[in-house]
């Protein structure tokens, strides 16, 4: 079994070959294998013709011997018949012919007889060949007289007669000895050729079996698996010619949706060369139709993008890591005309041609961020108008006890201002000098109160203020005292303020009214969150509130924290808090968009973050952090409104 896995190429316990080159070796060993019955069978047959043809030749010497034999016997007789020398002269010429031809005759017989490669003699026909020499002596020697004597004895004819006889018995004996023999011979050449021949059939039947029969199987097999591989084929070729079509209705697809996109999209390589940008990007940066392709991307940045865009690249390439793959961003972008503009920036990559690029989806926000800029404004001015009837509370108070100090003071100078009589009592004398007590604490009283309305009214300025372009270091311990000033009525009914303000806190760089409108939001939900709660408690245990703010330093930042003693924020919501929109109050006593503007005048114009959690002991804890020096960005505000910055992210390095 091994010899056959040898010989077929099979290892046990091995993966499937192909049947290939097993079936020629089987092939090639059943055609060798034919090839060697076939010449063993020339080789025999040519070995039978050329020992029939030996057998043959002897047979036709014998022959002739025995012809001979008798042609001598025949002269013999007739020469001892002759009754003359001249009439014997004939016989004895024939004779002497006879004899040599009987000679050589005779010479050929034994040269073969002898010769074992050619004629192969049984042991019988050798000896009949033995005792041919002895009777072929004796015949010559008998007949040599008549050719050279005139007289011959009788008994000599005698025994030439017995002589030639004898040898004509043996060569009789001879010719028949060869005729078996070859019967023989031809017998086992047949038998030989009869199992040559069964054998070679055996084998071309092995052949068929092992050989091509599996090939027939295998070709069938083959022809099967084409005739099966063509159906996939054709198959195949219906389904990529559909998906030919379907690719092409794609692209058609994509093209329309290109061509008419409100969004501009802008494909660049990792060099920063512009590959693809459809009709509205070309309209967003107010170029020329088709300009854009061939071009540096960094000619649509501002400077702070272009000098930063190559390191952002090759960090990305580098590392492979962004924050901003698959996102949307709002950056920086600039028009030909040198006009700076927001956008929002969404970013991802893909192969162009076998090579990495970045996409760019973008659309111009000017109006949004404006209408924004309105909304925040509105929301401020809102706040304030909110506050409007307290505010106006807190001023009318001071001005009615100056109004009531100065019509005090009319009089008590125009009591003062008559002059002293003789006779005036110490009674007059001493109300005189209480009036003039009374003045100067009604002047400080009425100085008092004018001090405190300048103080409201300076924070109703700062509030009311459209804000700046441009940040400036702020106080925000300033930032906080004016927040409670101005939130004064919202909070003195249902909550004591508790300000625990770091003395040694630095300015910070920041826009201070967008500062105090994210504080002013702060405290005013802390009172209303405060005033929830109360409303929600019984009379016993109903008492004022507690807003605490405080503030501090950590690292390179400052911080500002508001809490309140009211109910918390459901944790259910506190990842919607900062949404737009999204408010916990009742329908009407707000709008939503309080803590989404606050969230991002701290996040995206200021660098920092606002995060809220709910105290331990019950209520929320607002936090504002500030980074003291601002990060590098490439605008500060606009005209109206300052304008969230791009947090140091350039325009086309968004794409990575």
């Amino acid at each position: 079994m091994q010899l056959w896995n040898a010989i077929n190429g099979d290892s046990c316990g091995g993966t499937p070959r192909d049947p290939a080159p097993a079936l020629r070796r089987r092939y090639l060993i059943g055609m060798a294998t034919i090839a060697f019955l076939t010449i063993a069978a020339i080789v025999a047959l040519d070995g039978t013709v050329a020992e029939g043809h030996s057998d043959g030749h002897l047979v036709n010497l014998a022959g002739r011997q025995r012809m001979l034999s008798q042609r001598i016997a025949k002269c013999v007789l007739a020469i001892e018949k002759a009754s003359g020398d001249d009439e014997a002269r004939p016989y004895r010429r024939q004779l002497e012919i006879a004899l040599a031809q009987f000679r050589d005759g005779h010479a050929q017989v034994v040269e073969l007889a002898g010769d074992s490669d050619r004629v192969t003699l049984a042991s019988s026909t050798k000896d009949c060949i033995q005792l041919l020499a002895s009777d072929f002596d004796t015949v010559e020697n008998s007949s040599r007289p008549y050719i050279d004597s005139a007289s011959i004895p009788a008994e000599s004819t005698t025994e030439v007669l017995t002589t030639a006889e004898r040898y004509l018995d043996l060569m009789e004996q001879i010719v028949e000895d060869l005729a078996e023999d070859s019967d023989v011979r031809v017998q086992a050449h047949r038998q030989l050729a009869i199992e040559i021949v069964v054998a070679s059939l055996v084998v071309t039947v092995l052949i068929s079996l092992v050989a091509c029969e599996p090939a027939v199987r295998s070709v069938g097999r083959a022809y099967n698996s084409i005739i099966d591989r063509n159906a996939l084929l054709v198959d195949e070729r219906k389904k990529a010619e559909q998906t030919a079509r379907s690719l092409q209705e794609s692209l058609r697809f994509i093209d329309a949706i290109l061509q008419t996109a409100a969004e501009g999209i802008i494909v660049i390589d990792r060099s920063g060369t512009i590959l693809l940008a459809n009709p509205a990007a070309h309209r967003v940066f107010a170029v020329d139709a088709e300009s854009l392709v061939g071009a540096d991307i960094t000619d649509l940045m501002n400077d702070f993008d272009r000098v930063h865009h190559h390191e952002y690249v090759s960090n990305y390439e580098k590392t492979g890591a962004s924050s901003v793959i698959n996102s949307t961003r709002e950056v920086v972008g600039r028009r030909r005309s040198g006009e700076e503009f927001p956008m929002d920036l969404s970013v991802a990559v893909m192969e162009w041609d076998g090579r990495r690029a970045y996409t760019g989806i973008l659309r111009d926000i000017s109006e949004r961020k404006a209408f924004q800029r309105r909304i925040a404004q509105s929301e401020k001015l809102e706040s304030i108008g909110r506050l409007a009837a307290g505010i106006a509370h807190e001023i009318n108070t001071p001005l009615q006890f100056i109004d009531a100090n100065t019509r005090y003071l009319k009089e008590a100078v125009e009591s003062l201002a008559l002059p002293e009589t003789e006779g005036e009592t110490g009674d007059d004398a001493a109300r005189r000098a209480k009036v003039r007590a009374n003045i100067a604490g009604a002047i400080d009283d009425n100085l008092a109160g004018i001090g405190r309305v300048s103080e409201i009214v300076a924070a109703m300025k700062e509030f009311s203020h459209p804000g700046q372009k441009h940040k400036s270091m702020v106080s925000l311990n300033d930032c906080v005292s004016s927040t409670v000033t101005i939130s004064q009525n919202r909070w003195k009914g249902v909550a004591e303020v508790d300000l625990q303000l770091d003395p040694y806190l630095p300015a910070c760089e920041a826009f201070p009214a967008e500062i105090n409108q994210t504080l002013l939001n702060l405290v005013v939900n802390a009172a209303d969150a405060i005033a929830e709660t109360q409303s929600k408690a019984d009379g016993e245990h109903r008492g004022l509130g507690r807003i605490t703010v405080r503030t501090w330093t950590h690292d390179d930042a400052v911080s500002v924290a508001v809490e309140d003693s009211g109910a918390g924020v459901p944790a259910t919501l506190i990842a919607k808090i900062f949404d737009p929109f999204f408010t916990t109050k009742s329908v009407g006593k707000g709008t939503g968009q309080g803590l989404a503007i606050a969230h991002d005048i701290v996040a995206k114009l200021h660098g920092g973050t606002l995060d809220v959690e709910n105290r331990p002991e019950g209520g929320a804890r607002f936090v504002m952090t500030i980074p003291i020096v601002a990060p590098e960005t490439p605008i500060e505000a606009s005209e109206t409104e300052p304008s969230p910055p791009s947090s140091g992210c350039p325009l086309v390095a968004e794409f990575v």
